[in-house]
């Protein structure tokens, strides 16, 4: 049996491991309060926020090793539960640390994925920029990169579409100058088109004639990007070179 004097060490025991528990959680939480009140710049401070967690992690490891020997002398249930709470933390942190490390390597092995494939999984859809050891990098025709955890892609229905798809058409009129048969300004536009470093090149320009007068031709011309926001500059650019109305304001 526990005499009175071990029963009042184990108290004090248990006392001693749960103010030092309350003092280690109001430390943290200054010190996550603390890190947004320093006098330094945003990427400085969001740095120190993500680093703050696996300290804690560390910290609460070492004070659980520490609390397991405290209780060992003085009583050994205390002692064993520690070690068990110890036991499923550590199982935990392995676990949450290699998860997507193991869903990395079955996606990549078991789907077949390669670099600058265009798919489509949930509400996103883009390019694969990189697979990474833990996560897949996806490039969004707005020009967004996307880190999709491989754990978030278990279970999701992923479609494998052709570049094509995700490719937007713009199509306007123009009446152009008639300096030259149709066929030689057709070409001479197209390559203007894939000049401009904004244009799809895996989908080529389309070129119309839709009428003709003396001295223009009426063009039909459609142009293809991944974002339509490039649209009004590919426009402007070819209205500006070969637009009959662009040559008359410039030769009043």
């Amino acid at each position: 049996m526990m005499n009175t004097a071990d029963f009042q060490w184990t108290g004090f025991t248990v006392y001693l491991f749960l103010a030092l528990a309350v003092v280690l959680l109001l430390l943290f939480r200054i010190l996550r309060i603390g890190i947004h009140l320093l006098p330094t710049g945003r990427r400085k401070k969001d740095a120190l926020v993500r680093f703050v967690p696996a300290t804690e992690i560390f910290v609460w490891l070492l004070f659980t090793i520490w609390a397991i020997q405290l209780f060992w002398d003085t009583n050994r249930l205390y002692a064993l539960i520690m070690a068990v709470i110890l036991t499923f933390i550590i199982l935990w942190l392995c676990w949450f640390a290699l998860r997507d490390f193991l869903a990395g390597a079955l996606f990549r092995v078991d789907k077949g994925f390669q670099k600058d494939e265009m798919i489509r999984v949930g509400e996103y859809s883009g390019k694969i920029r990189e697979l990474k050891h833990r996560y897949l990098l996806l490039e969004t025709g707005s020009g967004e990169i996307i880190h999709i955890p491989y754990t978030k892609l278990q279970g999701q229905i992923i479609t494998k579409s052709h570049p094509a798809a995700h490719i937007l058409g713009h199509t306007f009129q123009i009446r152009a100058r008639r300096s030259s048969g149709f066929r030689e300004l057709s070409t001479s536009i197209t390559e203007s088109l894939l000049n401009l470093p904004y244009i799809s090149v895996k989908k080529p320009p389309q070129i119309k004639r839709i009428g003709e007068e003396e001295d223009d031709y009426l063009l039909e011309i459609t142009a293809y990007a991944v974002n339509a926001g490039f649209f009004p500059d590919i426009e402007h650019a070819i209205r500006m070179k070969y637009s009959a109305e662009a040559d008359n304001s410039t030769n009043p």
